[in-house]
């Protein structure tokens, strides 16, 4: 059979590579390795590449599998990064089985999003990727309730810092969708969130409504998305970053691959619950760097739909960048942050999306400073503050 997958003719040995080794069953992952090997491998642009894209896992078994002989020093880095990562993981998995307990003795209603639980349902081996947080969606009206339950598990609040206990930290929680929370003696970390994406125009059916199946891990059965609607959200949670990391679109393929749903079913679903462009752009890139097989009357409609394919150009830049940190910019630098808040607008077609889009950026209370200010009032508060703390974050870079 012959590949269809498209990459630059200057793509390097150790991309492909990288690529190859996240490609999911199904695919053609035998010819892209030896197609891999035909070309220089250099190790450390290898290491460097599976670190960013946090694949470390599945490029060992990569590499054991074709046959790649790494110099020492990168070989065992290779595995070191590559165990710690599996360990990672396990230690999640038990985590989240633990607090799935945990919350349905005590009858608070959660979701687990992304993680362990996706690790179970879209790779042969769930530990092939790193996942270092667990994602827990819950409904805003149990925030607080969220929020106690964390406390009385031993997690302590990280992101927002110095926000403080009290109607303070519940106004800021209230007034953005996710929060980053630790436990120091286990050394896991919660992303708590009350909504799935950035824009409340998209995905705007998809929550804790939502139809649901169970993962089991560790012998507990954990909550997550049916599999239509996961796959709809993990199409946006890509795209909103702009597909940087092959990790995100790994589970997409595998979750397309192992599943038993077609995938022009996927498609439809997640534009019907409000993917917009996601989806496509999705299952474009799926087609060009994983060689996963697309019906052919939708791959030509999604290759002549300009909003989809303007978005893969931009995700392909980002995902064949080399790595480094002066390719991704820190999520400090202003630069990130501005193309961050023009790519949510890219996201969906039509002019109702984009105002809903703008809306929500401009009344969210980015810091805890902001907390207190009436929302009505957070237009204006922000047009004085966020111009200056940009300002504030590239003076600080220079």
């Amino acid at each position: 059979m012959v590949s269809h997958a498209r990459h630059s003719p200057s793509a390097s040995g150790s991309f492909l590579l990288l690529v190859a080794s996240c490609m999911p069953p199904g695919t053609q992952r035998q010819h892209a390795l030896s197609q891999a090997i035909d070309r220089d491998i250099d190790a450390a642009t290898l290491l460097q590449l599976a670190h960013w894209h946090r694949v470390e896992p599945l490029l060992a078994c990569a590499v054991t599998e074709a046959g790649v002989i790494l110099p020492a020093p990168a070989r065992e880095k290779l595995q070191r990064r590559a165990r710690d990562a599996r360990l990672t993981t396990l230690r999640n998995i038990a985590e989240e089985a633990r607090l799935a307990r945990a919350a349905g003795n005590s009858g608070l209603d959660l979701l687990f999003i992304k993680g362990a639980t996706v690790g179970h349902l879209a790779q042969v081996d769930p530990t092939a990727k790193r996942s270092w947080d667990i994602d827990i969606l819950v409904a805003p009206d149990d925030l607080r309730r969220a929020c106690a339950f964390l406390d009385a598990e031993g997690y302590v609040l990280h992101l927002p810092a110095g926000v403080g206990t009290g109607p303070q930290r519940e106004r800021w929680l209230a007034g953005n969708r996710e929060s980053l929370w630790r436990h120091p003696a286990r050394r896991t970390a919660v992303e708590l969130h009350t909504a799935l994406c950035e824009s409340p125009a998209m995905l705007p059916g998809v929550g804790m409504a939502s139809p649901r199946q169970q993962v089991t891990l560790a012998g507990q059965a954990v909550p997550t998305l049916a599999t239509a609607e996961l796959f709809a959200y993990l199409t946006v949670h890509g795209a909103t970053h702009g597909w940087a990391r092959l990790k995100w679109l790994a589970d997409v393929a595998g979750l397309i691959a192992m599943g038993d749903i077609p995938v022009q079913e996927l498609h439809d679903a997640a534009v019907r619950l409000g993917a917009g462009h996601c989806p496509g752009v999705a299952l474009i890139l799926c087609r060009e760097l994983f060689d996963l097989p697309l019906p052919e009357a939708l791959e030509r409609r999604l290759r002549a739909d300009r909003g989809v394919m303007r978005l893969v150009r931009h995700s392909r830049a980002a995902i064949e960048g080399d790595g480094s940190p002066d390719r991704h910019l820190s999520a400090d630098s202003f630069g990130e942050i501005v193309a961050s808040l023009r790519l949510q607008y890219w996201l969906a077609p039509g002019i109702a999306y984009r105002l809903r889009t703008f809306w929500s950026q401009w009344t969210r209370p980015y810091a805890p400073s902001l907390a207190h200010i009436p929302g009505p009032l957070l237009p204006l508060a922000m047009v004085a503050w966020l111009p200056g703390r940009l300002l504030t974050r590239r003076w600080r870079r220079t």
